[in-house]
């Protein structure tokens, strides 16, 4: 475990004595709350859960898998207009729209069922999230660990929209799971899992297709001088992801002769390679900074993506409860301004974005402690597994400032708040 320097740290015994009764609770904690939440408002607006959809990605999810329910006709006359393709081929990488297609082949399609379907999925990753806390850290940390990464403002909202987030966590954070398994006791069916998740989590989420190297490398490191057992694993990895993501690829080059996964992937590269600018969906262009990497460090970078690191959701709620956001959304650049004008529209949404802001930092100051205290403690492979992980979605989404980019970093943010906070006792005795 990584809440005592003298122990393991992995703990696959105490995974396994998990009770069912106790993932059901950790299951509905998480549910319930949700489920209030999208029949509030559902009786809000009369039924209307459009504002709950997310913009063009949520519609263009849902047409999506209407038409690949062979319910184009519903897609037509109910679901928006958007663009569903870029160069010939599919503009989203697939897994999300084919999983949602299924039960609009077994229901009626409808933005309803999709977000009730993500509520399912996002309460489904915290029982997974919980045993991955509870065989890193122990039963105190995998508890404060689950409460961080459940109620953290920035998935409070996002994992109602039918966005394939939620999906991605339960594919991604499994895989996370089987590889510390792997890791702990180098069973082959745990690097085959790995693998296999890891792949479909590429074919929900294209921004992970690189994050093999990640495994790749923490294998390399975790083995030593014993090479051989290294590479024979990184073999095993490389080979079943590459047979999960092959189809797609293939079929994308053969329609668009692009080696891609999706035409949101397509349309990137192109930017980079010829306009050097940014593309998004919606057809704005702005122009593309140089990047730097170690720019993610400084002060300005963490100020202009204050939304990215920093949102609480304060204005989307509002909205969603019929409040009057348009004064809010004018200052929402100027913090001073911002709570000024959200004074006035009542105590209660202060108390609540002052609340959230109190909660993240809280967790960004005992992350940032759990961090230093892994390397006080010489842990430091672990210290740089961790460092890996948040450095590649921090550069992989350097231009993106939207809250619901940020959730890869959460659950791994959370454990690291976790660490500290189950040794602060330790720590205090000693």
């Amino acid at each position: 475990m990584l809440v005592q320097a003298d122990k393991a740290i992995y703990n696959k015994s105490r995974m396994r004595d998990i009770p069912l009764k106790i993932v059901l609770i950790i299951f509905l904690i998480s549910f319930i709350p949700r489920v209030i939440l999208l029949a509030a408002v559902v009786k809000i607006n009369h039924g209307d859960v459009t504002m709950l959809v997310g913009g063009n990605d949520g519609y263009r999810y849902c047409q999506e898998a209407a038409l690949l329910s062979g319910k184009s006709d519903y897609s037509r006359a109910h679901l928006a207009d958007t663009k569903l393709r870029e160069y010939g081929i599919w503009w989203d990488v697939p897994f999300y729209p084919m999983f949602l297609s299924t039960f609009f082949k077994l229901f009626q399609p409808s933005y309803l069922l999709a977000i009730f379907l993500n509520i399912i999925l996002f309460s489904l990753s915290v029982p997974i999230f919980y045993a991955i806390g509870v065989t890193l850290l122990g039963e105190t940390g995998g508890i404060c660990a689950t409460i961080i990464y459940s109620f953290y403002p920035t998935l409070i909202l996002n994992s109602l929209p039918p966005m394939a987030e939620p999906l991605f966590l339960v594919l991604f954070l499994s895989a996370f799971l089987c590889f510390i398994l792997f890791l702990k006791s180098p069973e082959i069916k745990y690097l085959i899992l790995t693998a296999i998740l890891l792949g479909l989590s590429a074919m929900t989420k294209e921004v992970v297709l690189p994050f093999i190297l990640v495994p790749a490398i923490v294998l390399i490191l975790e083995n030593g001088k014993r090479w051989k057992r290294a590479l024979k694993s990184v073999l095993v990895l490389s080979i079943i992801y590459a047979a999960i993501i092959s189809p797609i690829v293939i079929y994308n080059y053969n329609n668009s002769g692009r080696f891609v996964v999706s035409g949101k992937m397509a349309a990137y590269e192109d930017c980079l390679k010829k306009y050097k600018q940014v593309y998004t969906f919606c057809g704005k262009k702005s122009p593309l900074p140089k990047i730097n990497a170690l720019s993610i460090f400084s002060l300005d970078y963490f100020y202009k993506r204050k939304h990215f690191f920093c949102s609480t959701g304060t204005t989307d709620l509002m909205r969603l409860a019929g409040c009057d956001t348009s004064g809010l959304q004018k200052v929402t650049n100027d913090p001073k301004s911002f709570l000024i004008a959200l004074k006035k529209s009542g105590l209660g949404w202060m108390a609540y974005q002052l609340g959230t802001l109190f909660f993240i930092t809280c967790v960004y100051l005992s992350g940032f402690c759990g961090l230093l205290l892994l390397i006080i403690r010489r842990r430091f492979k672990e210290a740089a597994a961790f460092l890996l992980i948040l450095f590649y979605f921090l550069i992989a989404y350097f231009h993106n400032d939207y809250s619901r980019y940020f959730i890869p970093v959460i659950p791994f943010l959370s454990i690291l708040s976790a660490y500290f906070l189950a040794n602060f006792p330790h720590l205090r005795k000693s």
